[in-house]
């Protein structure tokens, strides 16, 4: 009995010296970009109104005729810039899925709103957000915050996609230092603008040029990558300082907590299947869940940061994802409703012909 006890505070001490190295070794919280909602944005148009009604007294300033005459140009001058009004994306830092959002199936804002019961980590740097034009410029802007999360907000009315790269370095935390990545795109419809030679970004998180590491999403046209649905397979390349970065392993998870991982190939591709998740009976094909890929690569450092030593680089990247519904589902009911109202058009029709073949007869 004795000897046993012995053999168990063995096992335990031996294994102490593992269990601090795992406990050292687990990864920072995610950041990810995410567009704010056009529930948020109209929330926001119209408490300005409501600011400027209150301030002007309820009482709105003519248009003035001269002002509202105008050409044609004028016209595509006036939707030029409407079209270059701010784009808005929320920066989120920490678990995904959010506890709120998995435990109650809803956001965690409503109306734009978010809890600000959650409290952000604070940090001795402020994250930074990379806008590459359609025309090759790159801008940085800085973030405002908004409770929990940071808000960046950059002009965008030039036709083309848009390339998003947010970079935080989060400092030292469990000997190691940690640098956090998030990617995403989009598309905006306008008219196509002439490219400029660029030699690439030069600034915090990138590497000659390049985001040190990238999930970067392949597509084979623009089509592809303009809505992501469930069902599609979504395929991405991993590089780390602008190589392909080989047996990387990469996790998806959905907005429901659901998880898969896998390792990349030689050329740092691997593709994933987007599960159907759980989007309600009534299918609203303008409606999305929130999906995020994830990859952390950890290489040995040693360096001083604020006086605090390190022995370890954490790089953690993202790519979040808007899923909308499978194109099937609301096709499928689309066809049916077309169907049915066809069906009875001609039910309606042919009952038509009868009864008026019946008076004729009469």
């Amino acid at each position: 009995m004795i000897k046993t006890v012995i053999s168990c505070f063995m096992a335990l001490f031996c294994l102490f010296p593992a269990l601090a190295t795992a406990k050292a070794a687990q990864p920072a919280t995610f950041m990810w970009l995410e567009p704010m909602s056009w529930d948020a944005i109209r929330a926001q148009r119209a408490k300005k109104k409501a600011a400027i009604t209150k301030v002007t007294g309820g009482q709105q300033e003519a248009p003035n005729p001269a002002e509202s005459y105008s050409t044609s140009q004028d016209k595509g001058k006036k939707r030029a810039a409407r079209g270059a009004r701010p784009r808005s994306y929320y920066l989120h830092s920490g678990e995904f899925p959010q506890p709120d959002r998995q435990q109650s199936g809803r956001p965690a804002r409503m109306n734009g709103q978010y809890n600000h019961r959650a409290k952000p980590k604070k940090s001795q740097t402020q994250a930074i957000l990379w806008v590459k034009y359609p025309d090759n410029r790159s801008l940085s802007f800085a973030p405002k915050q908004r409770g929990p999360v940071s808000l960046f907000s950059f002009p965008a009315g030039d036709g083309g996609w848009y390339d998003l790269f947010a970079y935080h370095d989060q400092g030292v935390n469990n000997d190691s230092r940690i640098h956090r990545y998030s990617y995403t795109h989009f598309m905006s419809h306008g008219d196509s603008v002439d490219k400029h030679e660029t030699n690439g970004i030069e600034g915090p998180g990138f590497f000659k040029g390049q985001p040190i590491l990238e999930i970067k999403r392949l597509c084979a046209d623009d089509h592809e990558c303009y809505r992501t649905h469930a069902g599609q397979n979504l395929r991405v390349q991993v590089s780390f300082k602008g190589e392909p970065l080989a047996n990387q392993t990469l996790t998806l998870i959905t907005e429901q907590g659901w998880k898969q991982s896998k390792r990349t190939d030689d050329h740092g591709k691997v593709s994933f299947l987007l599960i159907k998740e759980l989007f309600p009976e009534k299918i609203d094909r303008r409606k999305s869940e929130n999906y995020l890929l994830t990859t952390e690569h950890v290489l040995p450092a040693t360096g001083v940061l604020n006086g605090q030593p390190f022995h370890h680089e954490h790089h953690i990247a993202t790519l979040p994802l808007q899923v909308f519904p499978p194109k099937s589902d609301w096709q499928s009911k689309r066809m049916a409703y077309m169907v049915g109202s066809g069906t009875f058009l001609l039910a309606g029709g042919a009952i038509a012909i009868r009864r008026k073949r019946q008076r004729k007869a009469l």
